[in-house]
């Protein structure tokens, strides 16, 4: 990767990162910020019941958002505003399906397993729920929160239902492993530096850069 490839996309990289939208995986990161800060905020300020009905509607909202986003905005890469606006356009909805997922795994926690249960439900459970989530995935098809395709949402949701509830249970009746507890500790750090190589290309064009300007 050359420095002129580099310059060349150096605008869209700095688009990409002050509007929120996040050069490659870093795009979850925005995006779990804001989702959190949002459903906390609601589970404060309004009672058990009406943090529900928010997220519903929040729900609500941020599908048919996105749905007129498809139809209706047409992007002109030759615009700045125009990307800017796409990529605004996206952080919301990946805030909104943040605010969803967290308000289903709150009530989902408070329903079914802050009572503890012998091992052998969650064992049971786990098989079930992923025939599930493999079935509803393989039925929807290709889904990617980060270019907001989610094809039929009610597949889109029943499928990350199910996947989040197998992987849960079957960390229900595992026993305790370093490993897998090391992973979970540092599974922001393993999220946001396995970049795709195009990003490894930049940092080397950097770094050769300005190692061709150091005194010999």
């Amino acid at each position: 990767l050359d420095f002129n490839t580099f310059a060349s996309y150096l605008p869209d990289a700095l688009l990409q990162t002050f509007s929120f939208y996040g050069i490659s995986v870093l795009w979850f990161l925005p995006a779990l910020f804001f989702g959190e800060t949002i459903f906390l905020w609601l589970r404060k300020h309004t009672s058990f019941v009406l943090t529900g009905i928010f997220s519903i509607v929040i729900c609500l909202l941020t599908v048919f958002s996105v749905t007129i986003y498809h139809y209706y905005y047409v992007i002109d890469f030759s615009n700045s505003f125009s990307i800017l606006g796409a990529y605004l356009i996206s952080v919301l909805v990946r805030t909104g399906i943040a605010v969803t997922f967290l308000a289903i795994g709150y009530y989902v926690q408070h329903f079914f397993f802050e009572k503890e249960r012998p091992v052998w439900i969650y064992a049971g459970l786990t098989p079930l729920f992923l025939i599930l989530n493999i079935l509803l995935a393989q039925k929807n098809g290709l889904v990617d929160l980060h270019y907001l395709l989610f094809n039929d949402y009610f597949l889109y949701f029943g499928a990350a239902f199910m996947g989040s509830m197998a992987v849960i249970c079957l960390s229900a009746f595992l026993p305790a492993s370093k490993a897998l507890l090391y992973i979970g500790k540092n599974s922001l750090i393993i999220m946001a530096t396995h970049m795709n190589c195009r990003f490894l290309g930049i940092c080397y064009a950097v770094g050769s850069l300005l190692y061709s300007h150091l005194p010999v």
